[in-house]
């Protein structure tokens, strides 16, 4: 008879993705093939990862969704595992590695743009990781799109599958400085990963 080929909750079945990168951290997010517990090692040198990040809901969070932020440590560059379930994703042996942003000044003034994830029924998801990134139109033409900013949906006190963003913390996509928008013409782009399902 066949065999089936089961793979170990823990192996990434999504991309590892980084995204709202400032000049303090930078947030990882991924999916597991199963429910799991998660945590980043990082650390400034490939052979010293010693430093901890855990799931941004707790270090017990068991999910599919995946989602942690990592301290700046120094300006050099940052290299990082991810493990999930106990199983090692270190970027087949190289490590992943990021550096940061630089300082900035100037912020623009608070602007939050919020929403909730639902289901086809209407039920909110809770645990979904939300990825934003902003637009900068001229007519039709795209002149420049932000770095991404992340979230889960439902955390942080936040309404039943509710997310929210702080606009004013968009950086080009160079990280170079923060950007500046239109509150009209300028297009938001979400994409949603869920524990089942991508929307985007």
């Amino acid at each position: 008879s066949a065999e089936a080929n089961v793979m170990p909750a823990g192996v990434i079945s999504d991309s590892v993705r980084v995204t709202t990168v400032n000049d303090s951290g930078f947030d990882v997010s991924w999916v597991s093939e199963g429910a799991v517990t998660s945590s980043v090692r990082y650390g400034l040198t490939p052979d010293n990862l010693s430093l901890i990040a855990y799931d941004i809901r707790g270090a017990e969070t068991s999910n599919r969704t995946h989602h942690a932020t990592l301290a700046k440590q120094g300006d050099a560059w940052h290299y990082y595992d991810i493990v999930s379930g106990g199983v090692v994703d270190n970027n087949n042996g190289v490590h992943y590695i990021y550096s940061f942003g630089p300082f900035l000044t100037n912020r623009s003034p608070i602007d939050t743009i919020w929403g909730r994830v639902v289901a086809s029924d209407g039920m909110p998801l809770n645990g979904a990781v939300v990825y934003m990134t902003l637009k900068v139109m001229s007519g039709s033409n795209v002149l420049k799109t932000t770095a991404p900013l992340s979230c889960i949906s439902g955390n942080e006190a936040l309404l039943p599958g509710g997310w929210g963003f702080e606009m004013a913390n968009l950086r080009e996509g160079d990280l170079s400085a923060y950007s500046t928008y239109s509150d009209t013409g300028d297009l938001v782009e979400l994409s949603i990963q869920g524990n089942d399902s991508v929307w985007g």
